[in-house]
């Protein structure tokens, strides 16, 4: 019943509540389609995350058999290398604030330096 009315939401553009009845679907009991419209609303949401975390329920709970699951196997790989992409972002945007702050703190310093030579000379 949840499951359907996350389709229902879903197909009527309501992805915020479709989320909701998917992620409640799966908090009862595992359904592979939820799992899966789970992971894209997320994934185009972009939150990455969360779409990693249903995927991997779905990849969980199927069988070798599935014959999606070499194409549910190459999202998961996308979504991880995203997820690295993001990090290595964040890193280096922290890496470029350090910089500019220690490049800040110089210039600080030569201009102390240089007002306290001049004050001394007078």
């Amino acid at each position: 019943m949840l499951y359907r009315r996350g389709l229902a939401a879903y197909q009527a553009g309501d992805y915020l509540a479709a989320e909701t009845y998917f992620e409640e679907t799966l908090a009862i009991n595992f359904s592979p389609n939820a799992a899966v419209y789970l992971t894209y609303l997320r994934k185009e949401r972009g939150d990455f995350t969360g779409a990693l975390k249903s995927l991997q329920t779905y990849l969980d709970n199927t069988n070798d058999s599935d014959s999606d699951l070499q194409s549910y196997i190459s999202l998961k790989l996308f979504l991880e290398a995203r997820l690295a992409s993001e990090a290595n972002e964040k890193q280096l945007s922290s890496n470029r604030a350090t910089t500019l702050i220690s490049i800040v703190i110089a210039i600080i310093a030569l201009i102390v330096s240089v007002a306290s030579l001049l004050y001394n000379r007078s």
